[in-house]
């Protein structure tokens, strides 16, 4: 399921919840950009081999990495903390990893 749920996010961009707020893709391969550029590591086990997943779709293991707390985690950090416009408004991303 994990699997069928990224393949789902990634390749569509976007699935919305049950109240209607958008959860995003692109918010992953921010970070995973973010954390490459500036060498900060809010999230240290998403790596470009999880945004750019097809060529590894099979593996639960980078799905489970990306749906993840500590993802979230580093979102809500970035969002909060940090305050970086990219971020901001990732909170249902957010909810659905960790309700996930």
């Amino acid at each position: 399921m994990l699997k069928l749920v990224r393949n789902t996010l990634a390749s569509k961009g976007s699935i919305m919840n049950q109240n209607g707020d958008i959860i995003m893709w692109d918010y992953i391969k921010q970070l995973e950009k973010f954390q490459k550029d500036k060498g900060l590591y809010a999230a240290p086990k998403l790596k470009s081999r999880h945004i750019e997943w097809y060529q590894e779709k099979i593996k639960v293991k980078l799905a489970a990495q990306v749906i993840s707390n500590s993802v979230a985690d580093a979102l809500l950090y970035l969002a909060n903390d940090l305050k970086l416009e990219e971020f901001q408004g990732c909170e249902a991303t957010v909810e659905f990893f960790k309700d996930f």
